[in-house]
């Protein structure tokens, strides 16, 4: 039988019962499963000469002279003799002997006497969506608990341990990066160079976040940080946000880690970045308006989207009282700032104009910062900016062509501006002119998307050359955003071609005249939609690190429902060609699956994104393939009563709009709002079905905890029988059809995935049972 330290150690125990050789050789106490402990070194020493403490850890300047180290906190006994500093990259104490400590129910502080929280125990609160406990609460925890008597083992360690969590960790945490977990930042320079370098190759290159001047930024990590200073915060943030694409390096060279434990890779200094600025947060800096902005694309990296939300107006209150929407002037008596600060000063109040944008997504409630408002320049050239050239660039008002000394990030911006007009437009149908006449809105921003387009410079285009160029800059990640945003925003705006989809509000009616033109529209929505899976595709195959923008599982998904409903809705199988579109569409649709995969190690929205469209996919291949002849539903008939029902339910309830009712369910807002407990019932909007249609047919209810299904429909085929539907509704109770249980329909695209992140593990198990629609599929969208 082997003893609780070798089973810790996971190593093979000899099982003597007076205790075994590996507890003699460390001088541990060899407690077995029995209960008894054996006499050694650790606890009740045996008759013979004292053997030497071991010690686990060496420091750095032992180890680069390949010399024994004592392993003595703070300093060794050969760094003092040399007056050389003592640095440690780990803790002194491996995990099987946290273990050993946990379960004996000692709690280590650290050499000044201070506890610290568990790095351990971090990991199993994470994965349940809390905080870490503080140490002083684990040892109240581990002093109330029955736990057998063990010899203390005397290790100098900072680390207060659980034993679930550190059983856990030592089975899932490689040793060599465990310091990604730990409470404090490492103190060893070349470590936090690692860290600061996997920030400006994966997260800085992206939207608007290059405003850290890396140079200086370098520079001032060399001298090193005042705690004391707001960019201690920063520092902080940084070094969270490069402990993720750290984790996630390790786990594609050479050791595959769990996406919830890539995903809680430097939480804990995120956590410290957060409380160094909230202690006070009436501190108005550049440095801790940087430190806002970090944390916000963190928080909403991993799905913390109520905290995201309050942080993006924090940014936005921030940036108003810095008055970083006007050009620097300093005052008299005041030192000129350096180009570089006066850019980056740019730069960070761009970055909280995106912020706001994609917060705000073409509602004026939410929206706080204004065009107008802006009279800054944009961005210059990233290699300017690093050398610190000094340059005059274009306002964002300017409707010129943009000048050469203006990089990736202001053509970005410029695209954004576009993009919330194009929101606002649909947002507002009912006071815009019909799309197919020549001077109406939407041939004004079709004609501003495109001259966007047209006059993107050539080493912004997504070529095969601009690809290889940008994978040297580690900049390919932010040309595959530009070129998705832009597909997106095409998609956005020509959305008012299919408006069942989006359930758009005053959607636009059609003139049989118009039909040709509606057509081209549904076309062109289709293809901006597979350009889109393009990008992301190519993208995804030069590394998952290039898929890192918190807005890229939402262009997946978007790409494939679009997609996917004009396969089923809109696509002629007469046409030659229907055959070869429907083959090369569900690859595209297969190969979003395989981005939103990747990106489910940063992200875990992906997750609950995935499976959905998985479903969908398998619903649609069983659909063609079994029921050939109800495979395709066809443009829906504008005299159907069923097919606007839901725009009917939602015209009636216009009397309290809110931004729930506008927003898409994958915005920020609307995200936010699920999280909170006390919110505004929504009316049901449910649509009605034709029992014609088996696509279309009976709304399935899945109730979760008993896994029971039930179904209830309406038969309405014609207007005649509207009156008569009522009566009939509560006396007719019909059963699914095969059809209908392996056809992907309307209802399925036109629904959501519900945020709920605790019940992302059950959501597997249900979409893969049902083929129904899920109890966990919402019924908003934009």
């Amino acid at each position: 039988m082997s003893c609780r330290v070798c089973r810790a150690r996971k190593v093979k125990c000899d099982g003597r019962p007076s205790g075994c050789l590996n507890c003699e050789r460390l001088d541990l106490a060899c407690d077995t499963s029995s209960g008894v402990t054996s006499p050694s070194a650790g606890g009740h020493p045996a008759q013979g000469p004292t053997r030497k403490k071991r010690t686990y850890r060496s420091c750095t300047g032992c180890r680069a002279a390949k010399v024994k180290c004592d392993g003595e906190r703070p300093a060794c006994k050969r760094c003092k003799s040399k007056s050389t500093p003592c640095v440690y990259n780990a803790a002194p104490r491996p995990f099987w002997a946290q273990v050993l400590l946990s379960q004996s129910g000692e709690a280590i502080h650290e050499d000044q006497g201070r506890p610290s929280e568990s790095i351990s125990r971090t990991f199993s609160e994470l994965a349940r969506g809390g905080d870490a406990p503080s140490a002083s609460q684990d040892v109240d925890h581990l002093s109330t608990t029955a736990l057998p008597s063990t010899p203390p083992v005397d290790f100098h360690d900072d680390i207060v341990t659980s034993p679930e969590a550190s059983l856990d960790q030592s089975r899932e945490t490689p040793e060599a990066i465990s310091w990604l977990w730990f409470s404090e930042l490492p103190l060893a320079s070349d470590l936090l160079r690692r860290l600061a370098d996997q920030y400006f190759s994966n997260v800085h290159p992206l939207r608007c976040f290059a405003f850290v001047h890396k140079p200086s930024f370098m520079q001032q990590l060399d001298l090193g940080f005042d705690p004391n200073s707001d960019d201690n915060a920063l520092l902080h943030i940084v070094c969270a946000h490069g402990a993720k694409f750290s984790a996630l390096e390790y786990s594609r060279n050479v050791q595959r880690l769990p996406a919830k434990l890539i995903q809680s890779a430097g939480h804990e200094w995120a956590k410290t970045a957060e409380r160094l600025l909230l202690a006070d947060y009436g501190k108005i800096s550049v440095s801790n308006l940087m430190t806002s902005v970090l944390l916000y694309d963190y928080r909403f990296r991993l799905g913390d989207y109520a905290h995201s939300l309050m942080m993006s107006g924090f940014t936005t209150r921030m940036s108003h009282a810095l008055q970083l929407n006007l050009e620097y002037i300093p005052r008299r008596g005041n030192a000129t700032p350096s180009t570089a600060d006066k850019e980056a000063r740019r730069r960070l109040m761009w970055a909280c104009y995106i912020i706001d944008a994609w917060t705000g997504s073409g509602v004026d409630q939410l929206t706080l910062i204004r065009e107008e408002d802006l009279k800054i320049q944009l961005p210059c050239d990233e290699r300017d900016f690093l050398l610190q050239r000094s340059c005059v660039t274009r306002k964002l008002d300017d409707n010129m062509e943009p000048d050469d000394n203006m990089g990736m990030m202001a053509s970005y911006i410029r695209l954004v501006a576009i993009w919330k007009r194009v929101v606002r437009y649909v947002k507002h149908l009912d006071t815009a002119r019909p799309p197919w006449l020549p001077d109406s809105e939407f041939s004004v921003l079709d004609a501003d998307l495109r001259a966007w387009r047209d006059g993107l410079a050539p080493y912004l285009d997504f070529s095969q050359e601009s690809i290889y160029t940008r994978l040297e800059s580690s900049q390919l990640g932010a040309l595959a955003l530009l070129h998705c945003t832009y597909h997106n925003a095409m998609t956005d705006l020509y959305r008012v071609s299919v408006p069942e989809l989006f359930k758009l509000r005053n959607g636009f009616v059609f003139p049989p005249e118009q039909a040709d033109f509606l057509a081209d529209l549904r076309a062109e929505c289709f293809r901006q939609a597979r350009g889109m899976a393009t990008v992301l595709a190519e993208t995804a195959s030069r590394g998952p690190h290039f898929l890192a923008d918190s807005m890229t599982p939402m262009f997946a998904y978007n790409s494939s429902r679009v997609m996917l409903y004009y396969l089923v809705r809109l696509l002629d199988l007469s046409q030659p060609d229907a055959k070869s579109t429907i083959e090369e569409t569900i690859q595209q649709v297969q190969s979003n699956n395989r981005v939103l995969r990747a990106a489910s190690a940063m992200m875990p929205l992906s997750e609950p994104l995935l499976i959905t469209t998985e479903r969908w996919l398998r619903k649609l291949r069983t659909g063609f393939t079994k029921t050939d002849a109800a495979a395709h539903i066809g443009p829906p008939d504008p005299s159907d009563i069923s097919e606007t029902r839901w725009l009917d339910n939602i015209q009636d309830n216009q009397a309290q709009n809110t931004p729930d009712d506008v927003l898409h369910p994958l915005s920020l807002f609307r995200l936010a709002r699920k999280t909170l407990s006390e919110r505004r019932s929504q009316p049901s909007m449910r649509p009605s079905y034709s029992r014609r249609d088996v696509y279309d047919t009976a709304l399935v209810e899945t109730t979760t905890g008993s896994g029971s299904s039930s179904a209830q429909g309406a038969t309405i085929s014609s207007t005649a029988h509207v009156e008569s539907s009522e009566a009939s509704t509560a006396s007719i109770v019909w059963e699914r059809s095969a059809a209908e249980d392996i056809a992907l329909g309307l209802h399925d695209l036109q629904y959501y995935p519900h945020w709920d992140m605790d019940g992302i593990l059950s959501i597997n198990s249900v979409a893969m049972e049902d083929t129904g629609l899920a109890a966990w599929l919402s019924y908003g969208d934009r």
